[in-house]
């Protein structure tokens, strides 16, 4: 299948959201929409619907292979912004605290989201912080995705209940004993359940269910009229937009967000309409290969804009300083630390590391 960068896009511009968002709410200016956090529920969904297709259309799956192709996936990136950030702490003289042992495992499994007592001195930085959703994303799909692979090769007929009771029972635990509407993580759902684990599921397990209603539609449909992917592209957009990119929106339409990503999703997959003709270009392709950095990165980027380059962060010159500093080291990461990697490893591992 010819990669969709449009859906790369959309993952760039969430990145950026995030990035921008954290940069006012972290310096005390609460001017602009908080529905940046939204925009992780994206890449949950994005990612379910992407490993869906990569895990569904196997005849052969090996769990532990898959775990490990995910986790060389996402390890350079992560542990390169937490070494280049605690070393820009250190070297601005941030009290971090001690790391204990915990601390060091923690870190070393990407677990930050996994239930470990938190007992230690050591202040929990960025991006470890930020990194809760890379945590749930490689322990959440470690196991789903083997179950889901499991059911389609076993018993195919309940693929689509399993995701549906998944669904439905992660989307009623949130809506009802969310503390914080969506923008919930760390907080817990019980002693052993962070909502992040239950986010994660979610997005998952709808990102895996908008891929099997798109193979069905794609095998089963007739031809799409462009006209009509173009008029849905822009009505959803339309909605997101009207929704969410209001300082003062109503907080209880974040939970329907994430079905607006879905049906965008399902939208630009079809490789038709306005919007995916204006974004599945060499723009997209770039904004998809530094979105992940970038979601990282951007922590430091803050605190070297603010502690040693403006004294003023808010004025245009440092916000234009900041999105561009922050896109370079961005690009620069990707080039000599995401895309090494993952050519070392494609070369140790071409079978693993190509399928997921």
């Amino acid at each position: 299948m010819r990669r969709n960068y449009s859906l790369d896009f959309f993952r760039g511009v969430m990145a950026f959201c995030v990035a921008i968002g954290h940069y006012f709410y972290w310096n005390g200016n609460f001017s602009i929409p908080l529905s940046f956090i939204l925009a992780v529920d994206y890449f949950f969904i994005l990612s379910g619907f992407v490993l869906a297709f990569s895990v569904l259309n196997k005849k052969e799956f090996n769990c532990f292979s898959f775990a490990k192709a995910r986790f060389l996936r996402l390890y350079p990136v992560y542990i390169f912004s937490i070494l280049l950030t605690f070393i820009v702490l250190k070297l601005l003289h941030h009290h971090l605290g001690k790391l204990d042992f915990g601390d060091i495992v923690r870190i070393l499994i990407i677990g930050e989201i996994l239930p470990f007592v938190q007992s230690s001195s050591f202040i929990f930085f960025e991006p470890l912080g930020l990194s809760w959703s890379i945590s749930a994303e490689l322990w959440v799909g470690v196991i789903f995705f083997p179950v889901l692979h499991f059911f389609d090769k076993k018993a195919n007929q309940l693929v689509f209940p399993f995701l549906m009771l998944i669904i439905l029972i992660c989307f009623f635990i949130i809506n009802n004993y969310s503390t914080n509407y969506m923008n919930i993580h760390y907080h817990k759902f019980d002693k052993l359940m962070p909502f992040g684990l239950i986010r994660a599921l979610l997005g998952y397990a709808l990102g895996a269910f908008i891929y099997i209603i798109v193979k069905y539609m794609q095998n089963n449909s007739t031809k799409k009229s462009e006209n009509i992917i173009s008029v849905i592209q822009i009505i959803i957009v339309f909605f997101i937009i009207y929704f969410y990119a209001k300082n003062d929106y109503i907080k209880n339409n974040e939970y329907y967000s994430i079905f607006l990503f879905s049906l965008m999703i399902i939208s630009l997959s079809f490789n038709k309409g306005i919007i995916f003709k204006l974004t599945n270009n060499i723009i997209g392709n770039w904004f998809g290969k530094i979105s992940y950095p970038l979601y990282l990165l951007h922590p430091v980027g803050i605190v070297i804009n603010k502690e040693i380059i403006f004294s003023d962060i808010f004025s245009i010159p440092a916000l234009l300083f900041y999105i561009i500093f922050i896109s370079i080291v961005s690009i620069l990461t990707h080039i000599f630390v995401e895309n090494k990697f993952l050519l070392y490893f494609k070369s140790k591992s071409t079978k693993t590391m190509k399928n997921y």
